[in-house]
Protein backbone atom coordinates (compact mmCIF):
# COMPACT_ATOMS: atom_id res chain seq x y z
CA UNK A 1 0.00 0.00 0.00
CA UNK A 2 0.64 3.68 -0.27
CA UNK A 3 1.94 5.80 2.52
CA UNK A 4 -0.49 7.94 4.16
CA UNK A 5 0.31 12.00 5.13
CA UNK A 6 0.52 12.62 8.59
CA UNK A 7 -2.76 13.80 9.15
CA UNK A 8 -4.53 11.21 8.08
CA UNK A 9 -1.76 8.69 10.11
CA UNK A 10 -2.36 10.66 13.35
CA UNK A 11 -6.25 11.37 12.48
CA UNK A 12 -6.72 7.24 12.39
CA UNK A 13 -5.56 7.41 16.09
CA UNK A 14 -6.33 10.95 17.18
CA UNK A 15 -9.97 12.53 17.11
CA UNK A 16 -10.93 15.61 18.81
CA UNK A 17 -13.60 13.59 20.90
CA UNK A 18 -10.72 11.57 22.55
CA UNK A 19 -8.23 14.80 23.04
CA UNK A 20 -9.43 15.77 26.58
CA UNK A 21 -7.60 16.25 29.74
CA UNK A 22 -8.63 15.96 33.44
CA UNK A 23 -7.07 19.16 34.28
CA UNK A 24 -8.98 22.19 34.86
CA UNK A 25 -6.20 24.88 35.32
CA UNK A 26 -8.33 27.58 38.09
CA UNK A 27 -11.36 26.15 37.55
CA UNK A 28 -14.56 26.83 39.96
CA UNK A 29 -18.06 25.04 39.96
CA UNK A 30 -21.36 26.81 40.12
CA UNK A 31 -23.99 26.72 42.04
CA UNK A 32 -24.76 23.37 40.63
CA UNK A 33 -21.25 21.94 41.02
CA UNK A 34 -20.54 21.97 37.40
CA UNK A 35 -17.40 23.02 36.15
CA UNK A 36 -16.87 26.39 35.01
CA UNK A 37 -13.22 27.55 33.78
CA UNK A 38 -11.86 31.01 34.60
CA UNK A 39 -10.97 31.72 31.03
CA UNK A 40 -14.79 30.95 29.71
CA UNK A 41 -15.06 29.33 26.19
CA UNK A 42 -13.75 26.27 26.28
CA UNK A 43 -15.51 22.84 25.54
CA UNK A 44 -15.66 20.33 28.45
CA UNK A 45 -14.85 16.86 28.17
CA UNK A 46 -15.77 14.11 29.92
CA UNK A 47 -15.58 14.06 33.85
CA UNK A 48 -15.12 18.36 33.81
CA UNK A 49 -11.80 18.17 31.67
CA UNK A 50 -11.18 20.86 29.07
CA UNK A 51 -11.86 19.07 25.49
CA UNK A 52 -8.91 20.02 23.02
CA UNK A 53 -9.50 19.53 19.31
CA UNK A 54 -6.29 18.47 17.48
CA UNK A 55 -5.32 20.90 14.72
CA UNK A 56 -3.52 19.88 11.13
CA UNK A 57 -0.05 19.18 11.82
CA UNK A 58 2.33 21.78 10.96
CA UNK A 59 6.02 20.98 11.88
CA UNK A 60 8.06 17.75 12.22
CA UNK A 61 10.40 16.90 14.66
CA UNK A 62 12.82 14.34 13.64
CA UNK A 63 15.99 12.87 15.87
CA UNK A 64 18.79 11.73 13.76
CA UNK A 65 20.34 10.20 16.64
CA UNK A 66 22.52 10.74 19.79
CA UNK A 67 26.10 10.95 18.62
CA UNK A 68 26.92 14.36 20.07
CA UNK A 69 30.37 15.92 20.08
CA UNK A 70 29.73 17.22 23.69
CA UNK A 71 28.81 15.23 26.54
CA UNK A 72 26.85 17.93 28.38
CA UNK A 73 25.89 17.23 32.14
CA UNK A 74 22.14 18.71 31.37
CA UNK A 75 21.74 16.48 28.25
CA UNK A 76 18.21 14.89 28.44
CA UNK A 77 19.06 11.89 25.96
CA UNK A 78 22.74 11.86 27.23
CA UNK A 79 24.17 12.04 23.69
CA UNK A 80 28.11 11.81 24.09
CA UNK A 81 30.75 11.64 21.58
CA UNK A 82 30.80 7.87 22.16
CA UNK A 83 27.00 6.99 21.22
CA UNK A 84 26.22 5.23 17.91
CA UNK A 85 22.60 5.09 17.85
CA UNK A 86 21.53 6.96 14.55
CA UNK A 87 18.91 6.98 11.74
CA UNK A 88 19.40 4.47 8.87
CA UNK A 89 19.09 5.70 5.06
CA UNK A 90 15.79 3.77 4.87
CA UNK A 91 14.34 5.80 7.53
CA UNK A 92 15.44 9.01 6.36
CA UNK A 93 14.14 8.02 2.94
CA UNK A 94 10.71 7.05 4.92
CA UNK A 95 10.81 10.85 6.45
CA UNK A 96 11.04 12.90 3.07
CA UNK A 97 8.78 10.66 1.68
CA UNK A 98 5.54 10.91 4.01
CA UNK A 99 7.13 15.14 3.88
CA UNK A 100 6.28 15.13 0.38
CA UNK A 101 2.53 13.65 1.03
CA UNK A 102 2.20 16.09 3.95
CA UNK A 103 1.88 19.65 2.05
CA UNK A 104 0.60 21.13 5.34
CA UNK A 105 3.85 20.19 7.37
CA UNK A 106 5.43 23.40 6.28
CA UNK A 107 8.35 22.80 8.64
CA UNK A 108 11.26 19.91 9.45
CA UNK A 109 12.97 20.41 12.93
CA UNK A 110 15.59 18.35 13.34
CA UNK A 111 17.44 17.71 16.35
CA UNK A 112 20.09 15.22 17.65
CA UNK A 113 22.91 14.17 19.67
CA UNK A 114 24.59 17.16 17.48
CA UNK A 115 22.47 16.27 14.25
CA UNK A 116 24.72 17.43 11.92
CA UNK A 117 27.91 14.22 12.54
CA UNK A 118 25.01 12.13 11.63
CA UNK A 119 24.46 10.54 7.65
CA UNK A 120 20.72 11.55 7.82
CA UNK A 121 21.70 15.13 8.16
CA UNK A 122 22.33 16.33 4.58
CA UNK A 123 19.90 14.34 2.85
CA UNK A 124 17.10 15.43 5.09
CA UNK A 125 18.09 19.08 4.31
CA UNK A 126 18.30 19.12 0.67
CA UNK A 127 15.71 16.72 0.21
CA UNK A 128 13.24 18.88 2.31
CA UNK A 129 14.79 22.12 0.84
CA UNK A 130 14.06 20.70 -2.56
CA UNK A 131 10.02 20.32 -1.86
CA UNK A 132 10.52 24.05 0.17
CA UNK A 133 10.16 23.66 2.99
CA UNK A 134 11.21 25.62 6.24
CA UNK A 135 13.89 23.49 7.76
CA UNK A 136 15.35 24.11 11.27
CA UNK A 137 18.81 22.87 12.62
CA UNK A 138 19.11 22.55 16.67
CA UNK A 139 22.63 23.32 16.92
CA UNK A 140 24.97 23.08 20.33
CA UNK A 141 27.27 25.76 17.95
CA UNK A 142 30.64 23.83 18.84
CA UNK A 143 30.19 21.95 16.33
CA UNK A 144 30.84 24.52 14.02
CA UNK A 145 34.22 25.23 15.06
CA UNK A 146 35.56 21.30 14.65
CA UNK A 147 38.15 21.07 11.93
CA UNK A 148 36.47 18.32 10.24
CA UNK A 149 33.29 20.80 10.02
CA UNK A 150 34.57 23.93 8.88
CA UNK A 151 32.11 24.10 5.87
CA UNK A 152 28.90 23.25 7.72
CA UNK A 153 28.38 27.24 8.26
CA UNK A 154 28.70 27.92 4.94
CA UNK A 155 26.59 24.67 3.92
CA UNK A 156 23.47 26.11 6.34
CA UNK A 157 23.53 29.31 4.91
CA UNK A 158 23.74 28.07 1.38
CA UNK A 159 20.77 26.01 2.03
CA UNK A 160 18.93 28.43 4.01
CA UNK A 161 18.58 26.53 7.19
CA UNK A 162 17.39 28.25 10.27
CA UNK A 163 19.60 27.76 12.83
CA UNK A 164 18.38 27.36 16.31
CA UNK A 165 21.44 27.43 18.93
CA UNK A 166 21.96 26.43 22.35
CA UNK A 167 23.69 27.65 24.83
CA UNK A 168 22.67 27.41 28.54
CA UNK A 169 23.99 30.27 30.29
CA UNK A 170 25.40 34.16 29.39
CA UNK A 171 28.26 33.38 31.98
CA UNK A 172 31.25 32.01 30.27
CA UNK A 173 31.71 30.49 33.61
CA UNK A 174 28.27 28.42 34.29
CA UNK A 175 28.68 27.73 29.89
CA UNK A 176 31.84 26.12 30.42
CA UNK A 177 30.64 24.11 33.98
CA UNK A 178 27.88 22.55 32.19
CA UNK A 179 29.51 21.25 29.21
CA UNK A 180 33.43 21.63 29.34
CA UNK A 181 36.34 23.90 29.08
CA UNK A 182 35.98 26.47 26.39
CA UNK A 183 32.39 25.72 25.36
CA UNK A 184 31.70 29.47 25.97
CA UNK A 185 34.40 30.79 24.00
CA UNK A 186 33.31 28.37 21.28
CA UNK A 187 30.05 29.29 20.88
CA UNK A 188 30.85 32.86 20.75
CA UNK A 189 32.84 32.26 17.97
CA UNK A 190 30.76 30.12 15.92
CA UNK A 191 27.36 32.62 16.45
CA UNK A 192 30.09 35.42 15.12
CA UNK A 193 30.79 32.66 11.85
CA UNK A 194 27.28 32.40 11.48
CA UNK A 195 26.69 36.30 11.77
CA UNK A 196 29.60 36.67 9.02
CA UNK A 197 27.76 34.73 6.85
CA UNK A 198 24.37 36.49 7.39
CA UNK A 199 22.35 35.25 10.39
CA UNK A 200 20.92 37.73 12.51
CA UNK A 201 21.07 40.45 10.43
CA UNK A 202 17.54 40.45 8.87
CA UNK A 203 18.28 38.27 5.59
CA UNK A 204 14.79 36.34 6.15
CA UNK A 205 13.29 33.70 8.60
CA UNK A 206 15.39 30.85 7.64
CA UNK A 207 18.20 32.40 9.72
CA UNK A 208 17.52 33.29 13.32
CA UNK A 209 19.15 35.86 16.00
Amino acid sequence: EGVEPFSARVGRHLTPTALHTSYTGGESKDAGGQVASEGGGEAQGEGGGVLMERTAVELLNVNVGLTCNMSCHHCHVESTPTRTETMSTAVSDRVLELLSLSPGVHTLDITGGAPEMHAAFRPLVEGARKMGRRVVDRCNLTILELPEYEHLASYLADNRVQVTASMPCYSPHNVDLQRGEHTFEASIAALQRLNALGYGEGCGEERDD
